[in-house]
């Protein structure tokens, strides 16, 4: 009878959180509401092309506004403590930054008819990275030792030099390389996505730091928010590239869903309830998450050179390949330090920190290997080709003059090269969609009505046999 008393006083769950009840909490649900629109009116438009713009515009205020104020409503929370408070007065700073540069693109570009890019806006735009990231790293986390401070920072490192690696390759050199002669374009456009790589530094950090009890809370629903912000500026900078991208898609939906994860973490952290078996899962899921980050980020970093080898792009391949070795480095630097291999036997410990060195020295071995044979066959293949031109080039020409001092009076005349089919030969190897040139190419100069060709009259007909053209005279 005690048991089934004890369940019937038990709480009865509902689908809708205890945060999200009273007043804030309602505030919340009107949020996720507006959201919900927000991603409904991006799938279908609803009001035409033409008011596109002045929608995405008009859409974009609310979510980055509502999240400043929710966050300075937790760091205007007496019963918090001080770093955490301070933490959050910043984070809500970031996104009024981002309001305010909405704010001015949408004057720029609705009202001033003015293309928003580069513009005042910008400032505010980057404004959000260096704030953002000190607020993550501002956020209270539980005490280290030297050694396990150490393995923090080497694993951050080792996951951030991959990232860097392939926003490097597929983001900030490209917008770097296509962002026009105004120096001021080509100093904006690629510190997007060098503050977006600032904010997986912050979100790495997050989640390689143990956070304090006080943080647990609303940790999940913070990196969420911000993982959909970095991954929205991502898209934005690709799909820039690539040229697909249009106002009102879902990368612009992403930054007011980011807004709303974010409030949704400041609504949390004002409910002051216990902790959840949400919470006590998500601790479980982090400890495993980042032990896999580090492997992944070297198999990841290896990937990407190699692919670069494969499209033969020499010069990214270079610097790739330096971040990959950086990137092992870095990883048996970790592994040496870790508390797992201090607890090793002596025996173990060299075995393994020798394995790890010729692993090193087998990869730097490598690289210097193809860069200077890499460099060496271009040089050769180089002035080879070059001396081949030359020649060629010198011989068509003597042939050229040798045979146009007898076309005078002749109604039409054939000049023979018999060097070019070896040239051309050689080229269709190369490319097989040229046809081979088995014999001599012939120059078939006819004259038409007492007068050499014009123009109008060049006339290009190629056989595999006996290709023969038409010379345009004055």
């Amino acid at each position: 009878m005690s048991s089934i008393a004890s369940l019937s006083q038990s709480k009865p769950r509902t689908l809708i959180p205890p945060w999200l009840k009273g007043k804030w909490g309602f505030l919340g649900i009107l949020f996720i509401v507006y959201i919900l629109l927000n991603l409904a009116w991006t799938y279908f438009h609803w009001g035409g092309p033409q008011r596109v713009s002045l929608i995405a515009n008009l859409l974009s205020f609310t979510p980055s506004f509502l999240a400043s104020v929710l966050a300075w409503r937790v760091a205007a929370q007496k019963s918090l403590s001080a770093p955490l408070r301070r933490a959050w007065l910043i984070l809500g700073t970031s996104f009024f930054m981002f309001f305010i540069g909405n704010l001015i693109w949408a004057y720029l570009e609705l009202v001033l008819h003015v293309e928003p890019f580069p513009s005042i806006a910008d400032v505010f735009y980057l404004a959000f990275y260096p704030l953002g990231l000190w607020g993550l790293l501002s956020l209270p986390s539980a005490p280290h030792n030297r050694r396990e401070r150490l393995t923090l920072w080497l694993d951050l490192f080792s996951v951030l030099t991959a990232a860097t690696m392939f926003v490097g390759y597929f983001i900030i050199i490209p917008t770097a390389a296509t962002s026009g002669n105004d120096i001021l374009t080509q100093l904006i456009a690629p510190a997007y996505p060098i503050g977006s790589l600032l904010m997986i530094g912050g979100i790495l950090a997050i989640l390689y730091r143990r956070p304090s009890p006080d943080t647990q809370s609303a940790l999940i629903l913070l990196l969420i928010g911000m993982l959909f912000f970095v991954g929205g500026d991502f898209a934005f900078g690709y799909t820039s590239l690539i040229g697909t991208y249009t106002t009102g898609n879902w990368t612009d939906a992403s930054w007011n869903v980011a807004a709303l994860f974010f409030a949704l973490a400041a609504l949390q952290k004002i409910y002051s309830g216990p902790t959840s078996t949400l919470t006590q899962g998500w601790i479980t899921f982090r400890s495993r998450f980042i032990s896999w980050l580090p492997p992944v980020a070297v198999g990841l970093g290896y990937g990407l050179v190699f692919y670069v080898v494969i499209m033969n792009d020499s010069w990214a391949a270079e610097w790739l390949m330096a971040g990959a070795l950086l990137l092992t480095l870095l990883v048996i630097s970790r592994q040496i330090t870790s508390p797992d291999f201090a607890n090793l036997p002596v025996r173990a410990k060299m075995i393994l920190t020798f394995i790890m060195v010729s692993v090193l020295s087998v990869s730097l071995v490598s690289a210097t290997a193809y860069l200077t044979i890499r460099s060496n066959l271009e040089s050769v293949v180089g002035n080879s080709l070059k001396a081949d031109v030359e020649l060629r080039s010198q011989t068509l020409g003597n042939e050229v003059s040798k045979q146009l001092d007898v076309m005078e009076g002749s109604t039409s005349f054939n000049i023979t090269f018999p060097l070019i089919p070896i040239y051309c030969s050689r080229i269709s190897m190369a490319r097989p969609s040229l046809p081979r040139l088995d014999q001599a190419v012939i120059l078939r100069i006819p004259r038409i009505g007492g007068r050499r060709p014009t123009t109008r009259d060049r006339v290009l007909s190629t056989s595999v046999n006996r290709p023969s053209i038409l010379l345009p005279g004055p």
